[in-house]
């Protein structure tokens, strides 16, 4: 028994009774252009022109041509006068039509006064494919003399079509990923901070697919969620921007690409900014110093507790010579150590001046990537210091887990010295840093 089912928009027409037929629908709904191509009739007719068929809907959903304009002319013009078929004047289907062994597919236009009936002009074509694909050209099955392909008035007078497939127009798929281009990396991978990456792909409806194209001993995916994508940093970058993070997007067979460069900048060393002799307003200067030496002085401020008490900003420094300020691609402050230790001094307690075993502070690295600090010693059971006094001690600074300093400091009885002990730990002399904002001295115990 041959049977044909075809959903009208508006109307059903049913030739017979439906085969209970499960048809595939493809679940990234796309909406294809499909141009009719040498559609000839057997008077010398021809049809052009498109209709949009929409792929999420299943086959015989009155959804699934979403708009069409075809014209037809050219051949017996007194029996077929020039028409042209658009959603104001027809209603249009794609159905099925088979028998207990093949089933085929058909698109059908009905011109219609009326969209409650069907009686008047209706052109039919019959695909040799069903369309779920997005690209390509589909010839029409002109098998069993081209019946299942022709235009006539329900349905006589016909005409036969002779030639003819559909191409599909292949939709455009653009693509774009967002996110930070930088990250810092700790020493240990456990406290890593973690980089999210977004992508838009167009049209909507596609798959996702994340990878690291480059540099994957350095930075590694943790999770994708379809349209975004967190990673972590392993190792620093080598040069800027060496690594890699590529996402694919494909909507139907159809693919687009986007890749992000990325930079994973370490700590690698810390340059002492100026904070004395700033015009308010204008930014400050860091310079990094060639002997890696600071000479702290008292202060002179009698509301201090402390009457030897040096504040110093030092700015946090990459592997590049460059400010690492986190607040400047999207990561979190970096933490950092200070552990001061082994002091020794020519005065102790019975003098009046206590010694302290161990100083441990941590806090956060500033949002602009400044370390903030203060040298502190006192007599403070005397009313001034000792003039002979000498006291020593090693001060080791560590960002990210990173030692950037390692440092002996000599205290005296109105300043101090602090020298870089580790020459791997100055940064390459002149390097300076302009700081985005001005620092504004506090002496505060920060």
């Amino acid at each position: 028994m041959k049977i044909i089912t075809l959903i009208l928009k508006k109307h059903v027409l049913l030739f017979a009774i439906a085969l209970p037929i499960i048809h595939p629908i493809n679940a990234l709904g796309v909406q294809v252009t499909w141009n009719l191509d040498d559609i000839v009739f057997d008077d010398g007719g021809r049809a052009s022109g498109y209709f949009i068929f929409d792929t999420e809907y299943p086959i015989g959903s009155e959804l699934a041509i979403t708009d069409w304009e075809i014209t037809v002319s050219g051949g017996d013009e007194t029996l077929f006068p020039e028409f042209t078929y658009d959603p104001s004047n027809s209603v249009s289907g794609y159905g099925q039509w088979g028998s207990d062994d093949v089933v085929y597919y058909m698109l059908q236009f009905a011109k219609t006064d009326d969209p409650s009936i069907y009686n008047d002009r209706l052109l039919s074509l019959r695909p040799s494919e069903v369309l779920i694909s997005t690209n390509g050209t589909i010839p029409l099955n002109l098998d069993d003399g081209y019946i299942w392909n022709y235009e006539c008035y329900n349905c006589n007078p016909y005409r036969l079509i002779t030639s003819g497939s559909i191409v599909a127009q292949t939709p455009e798929v653009s693509l774009e990923i967002s996110g930070p281009d930088k990250t810092w990396v700790h020493a240990k991978e456990q406290n890593n901070p973690n980089l999210y990456l977004h992508a838009s792909g167009v049209p909507e409806g596609g798959i996702y697919n994340w990878e690291v194209t480059q540099g994957d001993n350095k930075l590694k995916i943790v999770e994708e969620d379809e349209n975004s994508v967190t990673l972590t940093p392993l190792l620093p970058s080598e040069s800027p921007q060496d690594v890699e993070v590529t996402v694919t997007y494909t909507v139907n067979s159809i693919s687009a690409t986007a890749t992000k460069s990325i930079t994973i900048v370490k700590p690698s060393c810390l340059c002492e900014c100026q904070v004395d002799g700033q015009p308010e307003g204008q930014n400050t200067i860091c310079s990094c110093q060639e002997s890696g030496g600071i000479t702290m002085t008292k202060t002179e401020d009698p509301t201090l507790a402390f009457r030897f008490q040096t504040l110093y900003y030092y700015a946090v420094v990459d592997q590049f010579q460059d400010l690492l300020a986190p607040t400047s691609f999207s990561a979190p402050m970096q933490p950092f150590s200070e552990t001061v230790k082994q002091f020794k001094s020519n005065y102790n307690a019975s003098d009046g001046c206590p010694i302290m075993p161990r100083v441990i502070r941590e806090a956060d690295v500033h949002e602009y990537g400044i370390l903030k600090d203060s040298f502190i010693r006192d007599c403070v059971f005397l009313s001034e210091n000792p003039t002979d006094i000498v006291t020593t001690a090693k001060q080791t600074i560590e960002v990210a887990g990173w030692e950037l300093s390692t440092r002996d400091i000599t205290y005296f009885s109105d300043y101090a010295l602090s020298q870089e002990t580790n020459p791997d730990n100055i940064c390459p002399y002149p390097t300076q840093i302009e700081l985005p904002f001005h620092i504004v001295p506090s002496f505060d115990t920060e």
